[in-house]
C-alpha cells in the first residue's frame, strides 16, 4: 500500500489521546465552560514518534502553560482596571514580556504555547469566572492533555496484536530472520537506536541523542533499511545509505553478544560492493567491531557536532585483508 493511504501508528494514538481528553471533559463536566479542547490540543502536540519525544516536549509544554497561565491571570486581573480600548496594548505588552521570561529561563521550546495560553486566558475567559480559577483550569486540563499524551504513547501498541496474530496464524514462520523495514517497524527501531546509541556513548551528553532523534528517523526511514527479526521482535537493525555508507548499525541490549551484528554486517557485504561507516574514536567496542568485519580506517577528523575524534571505516570486496592498523592521530 502506499505510504500516503497509511493510517500509521502516531496518527492513531493521536486520536486515541484527543478522543478521552474530549470525553473525560464532556462526562465529568457537561455544563462546565472547560470543555477538554485545551487538553486536546496538548495532547496533539505532545504526541511524538517516540515516548521520548513526548516526554520532552511535555514537559516545555507544561512549562510554557504554566508561564502562560500565571501571566494571562496577573494581565486578566490588570485588564479589569482600565477602559477596553486598551485591553489590546495589555495582550502586547504581555506577548513581549513572556518572551523576555523565556529566554531568561532558557525556555526557548516553551515560547509559542506561553503565548498561546496567555491569549486563551486573556481573550476567552468568560467574566463569569474569577480570572485566579479560570487559569488554574487551563493548568489543570493542559496537564491533563499531557499526561493522557504519555500514557497513550507508553501503553498503546497495536504491534503487538499484529505479532501475535501472523504467530498464530503462521505457525511454520521462521523464528529469525532478516528482512527489509516497513514503516509500522520504525519507532520500534528508534527506540533501540536511542538507547544503543546512549549506552554505547557514555562521553558524549545523552541530549545530543534526543536532539538527533528526529533526523535520525527521517534518515532511517528513507535509507535501505533492514532488521534482525527473532520470533516478531525486531532486536537489530541496519540502515544503508545509496552511498553504500552504514547510518546506524544497532542490536538491542537483550540480544547483544549473540551474532545478530555480524549478521547484519554480512547481509550488507552481499547487497553493496564496498561499505563506509563513521565510528568515534572513543567507541573502542565498536571501533574493535569493525575492525574484526575488515573494515579499514581510513580517516580520522572531528566530529563537526560533538568536537570527539571520529574514523571513517571502510570495506570492499576487493581488498579483504587489508592491515587493520589505526591511523596516527
Amino acid at each position: 500500500m502506499n505510504p500516503r493511504y497509511k493510517i500509521g501508528m502516531r496518527t492513531v494514538k493521536t486520536v486515541v489521546a484527543v478522543g478521552i481528553c474530549l470525553l473525560v471533559f464532556q462526562f465529568l463536566m457537561p455544563k462546565s465552560s472547560i470543555n477538554g479542547i485545551q487538553a486536546a490540543l496538548a495532547a496533539t502536540i505532545c504526541m511524538k514518534s517516540s515516548l521520548q519525544n513526548t516526554i520532552r516536549t511535555g514537559l516545555d509544554r507544561a512549562a510554557g502553560t504554566v508561564v502562560g497561565s500565571v501571566m494571562g491571570v496577573l494581565f486578566l486581573l490588570l485588564s479589569g482596571l482600565l477602559p477596553a480600548p486598551l485591553i489590546s496594548a495589555i495582550g502586547i505588552l504581555g506577548v513581549l514580556f513572556i518572551i523576555y521570561l523565556c529566554n531568561v529561563f532558557r525556555l526557548q521550546a516553551s515560547v509559542t504555547i506561553s503565548i498561546v495560553v496567555f491569549l486563551i486566558i486573556l481573550i476567552g475567559n468568560e467574566r463569569d469566572i474569577p480570572p485566579v480559577f479560570y487559569g488554574l483550569a487551563r493548568l489543570g486540563e493542559t496537564i491533563f492533555g499531557i499526561f493522557i499524551a504519555y500514557i497513550v504513547n507508553r501503553f498503546l501498541d497495536l504491534r503487538r496484536f499484529k505479532i501475535k496474530q501472523s504467530t498464530s496464524a503462521e505457525p511454520d514462520e521462521p523464528a529469525e530472520l532478516i528482512r527489509k523495514a516497513t514503516d509500522d517497524d520504525i519507532g520500534e527501531i528508534m527506540q533501540i537506536w536511542l538507547q544503543t546509541y546512549i549506552a554505547a556513548h557514555p562521553f558524549i551528553d545523552a541530549l545530543y541523542w534526543h536532539r538527533r532523534y528526529d533526523a535520525m528517523r527521517i534518515a532511517v526511514k528513507q535509507a535501505h533499511t533492514v532488521v534482525y527479526e527473532h520470533h516478531g521482535k525486531i532486536q537489530g537493525f541496519i540502515s544503508l545509505s545509496s552511498e553504500a555508507e552504514v547510518i546506524a548499525l544497532c542490536v538491542a541490549f537483550i540480544a547483544q553478544h549473540t551474532g545478530i551484528g555480524l549478521r547484519l554486517v554480512e547481509y550488507a557485504k552481499q547487497h553493496f560492493p564496498c561499505l563506509s561507516v563513521k565510528c568515534f574514536k572513543q567507541n573502542e567496542r565498536s571501533v574493535k567491531f569493525l575492525l574484526n568485519r575488515e573494515f579499514v580506517p581510513a580517516l580520522e577528523k572531528p566530529n563537526a557536532h560533538t568536537g570527539n575524534a571520529e574514523y571513517s571505516m571502510e570495506w570492499s570486496a576487493k581488498n579483504k585483508r587489508c592491515s587493520s592498523a589505526l591511523p596516527q592521530s
